[in-house]
């Protein structure tokens, strides 16, 4: 069960005013972490790191908060209550009951973001040297929960991303 929402309502005198809306929550998480390092000479290296991270969350069956201090709870759309997932509107207790009904949305996820860094390190004399850096991240998503690891780590950059390029210089001072 996975928390969602305090919702106020004056009929829920059994959890003092609130209705604490759950769902149970089918998640799927993808994510590392990649270093590559290439030495090309002594002088000359490239060094590469990338962390892709995909999560999909698909929620179902909502329900409510039956007692405070317990675990139990009250499924809607069983018992006399609705719930249209078409709408994500449940009514606690029926259409002809005196509670209002709770706009739970679409809480269904789908997230991805891309880290990642390039640093080519040149030492052009010795003690001395260059490094030219490239710094990216960028993150998009949706409401749709189907988890495909190979299409949703395609599209992790096809939003907006953030890129910094830098360049650092050292020179070896010696008296």
């Amino acid at each position: 069960m996975q928390y969602i929402g305090t919702y106020a309502d004056p009929t829920a005198t059994a959890t003092y005013g609130n209705r604490y809306v759950f769902g149970n929550l089918d998640q799927w998480t993808l994510s590392g972490n990649i270093r590559l390092n290439w030495i090309f000479t002594p002088k000359l290296s490239l060094e590469l790191f990338m962390q892709p991270f995909v999560s999909t969350g698909n929620y179902r069956q909502y329900s409510e908060l039956a007692a405070p201090r317990t675990f139990d709870f009250t499924v809607f759309g069983q018992d006399g209550s609705t719930y249209d997932p078409n709408t994500g509107v449940a009514d606690p207790d029926g259409p002809d009951g005196p509670a209002a009904p709770i706009d739970i949305g679409d809480q269904n996820f789908q997230f991805g973001s891309l880290r990642g860094n390039a640093v080519l390190r040149w030492e052009y004399r010795p003690g001395s040297t260059m490094f030219f850096v490239w710094s990216t991240s960028c993150a998009a998503g949706a409401s749709d929960p189907r988890f495909s690891a190979g299409d949703d780590v395609r599209r992790l950059c096809q939003g907006p991303s953030d890129n910094i390029f830098a360049i650092k210089a050292n020179y070896w001072l010696s008296f």
